[in-house]
């Protein structure tokens, strides 16, 4: 599998996830019956074939999870949304805060990346989402292996004031990061997939980059991914290049074999 770009939703992998999450989430049938419910008010019988409302390959349109993936109408995006809340997204976040509580899922299927689509995703809806599980999101998004730009983006939804994510019923549209081009021969780039802890490479807390390219996106403590000390100030920064941040000096000791390398003065 493959990888346009370090965001989420860049890879194939992240599209195969949510393919499997829509038919958990019913959004197949959901979809199905908002058809038949309008085929009903144009007076089109179930067993006639419309031709209307189909994609280019003859399929009846359907919803996903991933509300960038089909342009939706108001309408459609309040009826996934209610559907979303009516106890199918809490569902399935529980289900996957157990499995990774026990210890017990399936490595390819990683329930603490799948977190991940799923609470963004909900986010795009603008669904509510608790703030204990935000709490839980937060402490946790660096230990599920996403890729390095993703890492950025979803610190953005969950801690900025003003471009993150509000929880009030607004949709929120998700960062974009672009990369550098020694991006384009990182692994999980353009030619391997590594967004999680699975695969190719063990990935912990980023995406399994080559040697000597930057693990977490600019701003972030270059040992943690952490976006401010653990005091809540502001990350240090290297005294000599006066670039690259740390929230402690045990992650600057930590990184210091790989930044020697690129720091300068």
């Amino acid at each position: 599998m493959g990888a346009a770009g370090l965001n989420l939703f860049d890879s194939d992998h992240d599209f195969d996830s949510i393919s499997d999450l829509n038919h958990e989430a019913g959004l197949d049938k959901l979809a199905a019956a908002l058809r038949a419910k309008e085929q009903a008010n144009k007076g089109i019988k179930a067993t006639e074939k419309s031709t209307e409302d189909e994609d280019d390959d003859g399929y009846d349109y359907r919803f996903s999870l991933h509300s960038g993936s089909h342009e939706l109408n108001d309408e459609e995006v309040l009826a996934v949304r209610e559907h979303l809340e009516s106890g199918v997204l809490d569902r399935m976040i529980n289900e996957r805060l157990q499995k990774v509580k026990s210890g017990k899922a399936n490595p390819y299927t990683y329930p603490g990346y799948e977190l991940v689509l799923i609470a963004v995703c909900a986010m795009e809806y603008g669904c509510h989402l608790s703030e204990s599980f935000l709490d839980h999101f937060r402490r946790n998004i660096r230990s599920v292996g996403l890729m390095r730009d993703a890492v950025k983006q979803v610190d953005v939804a969950l801690n900025d004031p003003v471009k993150g994510y509000k929880n009030d019923g607004t949709k929120y549209e998700l960062a974009q990061f672009t990369g550098s081009e020694a991006d384009k021969i990182s692994p999980g780039s353009i030619m391997l997939n590594t967004p999680a802890p699975f695969g190719f490479f063990a990935a912990r807390g980023a995406q399994a980059v080559q040697p000597n390219t930057r693990v977490f996106a600019d701003g972030l403590c270059g040992g943690s991914g952490a976006h401010k000390k653990e005091d809540g100030g502001q990350l240090m920064r290297c005294a000599k290049c006066h670039t690259q941040t740390y929230c402690c000096a045990a992650c600057q000791k930590a990184d210091w074999k790989r930044h020697k390398l690129v720091c300068h003065a």
